[in-house]
């Protein structure tokens, strides 16, 4: 509720100030320059350009907190008719870094009667559910770099949605613009410039199991997807099933609803995006209580502190037969457990009713 009312604040103040600040961008920006990325870029009094093709209409600029506000131009890949808060900041000892800036995508660009339409309804009504107003979707397009899926505060898990397997627009694993849904990964970055994480990738299909990602991947649809707080649910048109993910602190649960088949998959993925230098399931039980329960293992290489992380899973699969565990390496036997390197694919039950 807090952070859904601050950001509706920001946002009444960008509205503010873009009627009473100068049409102008800031002079030091004024021409061409080139990021740390290798993006180009061409500002003048009236655009914004990140070349080859996306383009910002710019409409006011705020000297004392040193933003531009613009509208993206019609003809922009993502966003397209919406607005923009481009935020300057300036270095200082960071040669040859001397400023860098920020992009915030907006679908308003006045919206003060929402404020104080909020303001209204919390003195009326202090018992309010304000989550409604949270969307998990803000900052999954533009560069926003965020994702979707559920999280705890401080949570050690963070379950959601992959559509992009690279690309720095693709740094949480999603982009709002996307429309091809790889699997479901267990841990992102929200809002970072670097891309990392995405371990180990769920992906559930129906048919004979494909093996490579952009075999096993499937279309989905923006009128199919929901998401709110601790809440994410898809629809793969590829194989109709309806996938939901929640989480706890520690855990991401996953509900996974099939058609009528006899041939129900999980595809796990322990290569998934990251570099992954070593990975193997560990097979704790049989069959017990109609669940099974498996150890998932990963050494990753961390991109961001070039460190080396051994991470421990549990995987656990209830309410359902496991019928047959397929890898595409034979299993190992290590004393009494069973281990599987680059485990693949689950066969779930002879017949989803």
């Amino acid at each position: 509720m807090k952070l859904a009312f601050t950001l509706l604040f920001s946002l009444f103040f960008v509205s503010a100030f873009a009627q009473t600040s100068k049409t102008k961008a800031p002079e030091f920006a004024l021409g061409n320059f080139t990021d740390d990325y290798k993006i180009t870029y061409t500002v003048n009094d009236t655009l914004w350009i990140q070349h080859p093709n996306t383009k910002y209409h710019i409409i006011k600029w705020n000297p004392e907190l040193q933003y531009l506000i613009a509208k993206n131009d019609a003809n922009n890949k993502a966003d397209a008719n919406k607005y923009t808060r481009i935020d300057y900041m300036t270095f200082t000892g960071m040669e040859p870094f001397k400023w860098g800036f920020c992009l915030t995508v907006y679908k308003f660009l006045k919206i003060s009667l929402i404020f104080l339409v909020i303001v209204t309804s919390v003195k009326a009504q202090q018992t309010k559910d304000y989550t409604k107003f949270v969307n998990p979707f803000i900052g999954t397009g533009g560069h926003g770099h965020t994702y979707p899926g559920p999280a705890l505060p401080f949570g050690m898990i963070q379950p959601g949605p992959d559509t992009r397997l690279d690309g720095w627009d693709g740094c949480s694993g999603y982009h709002y613009s996307d429309n091809i849904i790889y699997g479901f990964s267990q841990t992102h970055l929200s809002g970072t410039g670097i891309e990392d994480y995405c371990d180990f990738l769920f992906m559930p299909t129906t048919g004979k199991p494909q093996l490579a990602n952009k075999e096993y991947a499937s279309p989905f649809q923006k009128k199919n997807e929901k998401a709110s707080p601790g809440y994410y649910s898809t629809f793969l048109d590829k194989y109709q099933i309806k996938a939901e993910i929640t989480t706890s602190k520690r855990a991401g649960l996953y509900r996974f609803t099939y058609p009528k088949t006899v041939e129900a998959n999980i595809i796990i993925d322990l290569k998934h995006r990251d570099k992954v230098l070593d990975s193997w399931i560990e097979i704790v039980n049989g069959q017990k209580d109609k669940s099974y329960i498996f150890m998932l293992n990963i050494t990753s290489h961390l991109k961001a502190t070039e460190l080396q992380l051994m991470i421990n899973y549990k995987l656990v699969l209830k309410k359902l037969v496991v019928k047959t565990l397929k890898c595409t390496f034979s299993l190992l036997l290590m004393g009494k457990k069973k281990f599987c390197r680059k485990l693949r694919y689950l066969r779930l039950t002879k017949k989803v009713p």
